[in-house]
């Protein structure tokens, strides 16, 4: 497969089908099973990561995987500039906050997934302001990310 076409100061991204995402969350499906789909992912990044055009060296690439909004995560390639400092997930908003996880304890650690070299991973935790985003089932949770270290 080409590589995607990112625009100059551009974004490309590809998210997990919304049935793949309903079958990944299912209490039903094994640990194992959902440890491969994410293992996929993680090495499809990796892939699109290595296989950058050689004249795109402004472009970055991620994979966010968001369990309480299955169907959020996605393979991200984004343009960055020259004063671009690296990835950070911390942000806050009138709706949401994301502070960075600090714990020792991680994605990897807990399903047994192989980082590539020169991956990082970095995990957040959501946290909703706004009560009318908000219902029975969803109160935000942990967003993790594998992007590159540069």
């Amino acid at each position: 497969m080409d590589f995607p076409y990112v625009p100059i100061d551009g974004y490309w991204g590809l998210h997990l089908p919304c049935n793949g995402s309903d079958w990944l969350n299912s209490i039903k499906t094994p640990l194992k099973a959902r440890k491969q789909c994410i293992q996929e992912l993680i090495d499809k990044t990796e892939y699109l990561i290595k296989n950058k055009p050689h004249d795109r060296q402004d472009l970055r690439g991620l994979l966010m995987i968001d369990f309480h909004y299955w169907y959020s995560t996605k393979i991200e390639i984004f343009s960055v500039d020259e004063e671009y400092k690296g990835f950070s997930p911390v942000r806050e908003d009138e709706y949401t906050k994301c502070v960075e996880l600090k714990s020792n304890w991680t994605l990897v650690d807990e399903l047994g997934l192989v980082i590539p070299n020169g991956l990082n991973i970095t995990g957040t935790k959501e946290e909703l302001k706004d009560i009318e985003l908000v219902d029975e089932d969803i109160l935000g949770g942990e967003i993790w990310f594998i992007h590159e270290l540069k």
